[in-house]
């Protein structure tokens, strides 16, 4: 199951956890650029999110942070 090679970063894109995200960014900026075993960061992971509001507030808080 991929989801054991998420970070909790990872987690809270795909789930759209914008305001986890957030503070996640906010503590270590440089966490946008973490990849998974399989080499995705979380901008590549937040397609997963199934809701487009989730997906899309999300999205602007990584692009804030220079994904």
């Amino acid at each position: 199951m991929l989801d054991q090679w998420f970070t909790p970063l990872h987690n809270a894109t795909e789930r759209g956890a914008r305001d986890v995200v957030q503070v996640m960014l906010r503590a270590q900026p440089g966490a946008v650029e973490i990849t998974t075993g399989d080499g995705r960061t979380p901008l590549l992971v937040l397609p997963l999110c199934e809701d487009a509001a989730d997906r899309m507030a999300t999205l602007e808080v990584i692009l804030a942070h220079h994904a």
